[in-house]
């Protein structure tokens, strides 16, 4: 779970009522088992858990975000709560966003959160991520999803990890983006305005 300790299904599930009963957020953070991967998990862990309950899914990435999209839509249907989903996977590699998108985190799931939460917190599906194109594709891998929205996604394996980005993109779920919602698809915008604000 929050830390090093091997827990069993049971004491995790006592944790996440606890969470949910003291009205802590969840996050769900996907994290690629790698030297580089458990750093990254390890500087988020300081800004998540004084906030959050912080639900760990580490995995190979043979099959890209999908075992932790799985485990974040288990947790928002079992517990009936919108889950903050974060996935370390793109941010494992160095590439010129890797350090804006990490402070981009920080900021709006940790100080700005509340909107995220009092948005998503509606009874109609809804998701909300900082970076939205016109497609519905979540930028940056994170977003906040209700339950509601959940329900309404099928996952699935697939060959190219984008799909997971494109996540909502086949369904009728509404996606906010609260700092950019695209009216076109167009990355190289996209990346100017992470690196303005977060460069």
């Amino acid at each position: 779970m929050q830390d090093n300790k091997t827990y069993t299904d049971e004491q995790k599930h006592a944790q996440i009522e606890k969470a949910v009963k003291n009205c802590k957020p969840l996050c769900v953070l996907g994290v690629l088992g790698n030297e580089r991967g458990n750093k990254i998990m390890s500087d988020m862990l300081q800004w998540l858990l004084p906030v959050f309950h912080v639900h760990i899914c580490t995995h190979d990435g043979s099959r890209f975000e999908l075992p932790a999209l799985q485990e974040a839509k288990r947790v928002a249907l079992e517990y009936d709560v919108p889950v903050l989903y974060i996935h370390t996977r793109g941010a494992v590699n160095e590439w010129p966003t890797t350090a804006p998108t990490h402070r981009m985190w920080r900021r709006e799931f940790g100080e700005q959160l509340r909107k995220y939460f009092t948005l998503a917190s509606a009874d109609a599906p809804l998701v909300v991520a900082p970076f939205v194109d016109a497609d519905k594709t979540t930028r940056y891998n994170g977003f906040v999803a209700n339950p509601a929205a959940w329900v309404k996604v099928d996952l699935q394996p697939t060959a190219d990890r984008m799909d997971y980005e494109r996540l909502w993109r086949g369904t009728d779920v509404p996606v906010i983006g609260t700092l950019l919602h695209a009216e076109e698809s167009r990355l190289k915008e996209i990346h100017k305005i992470l690196y303005a604000l977060y460069g």
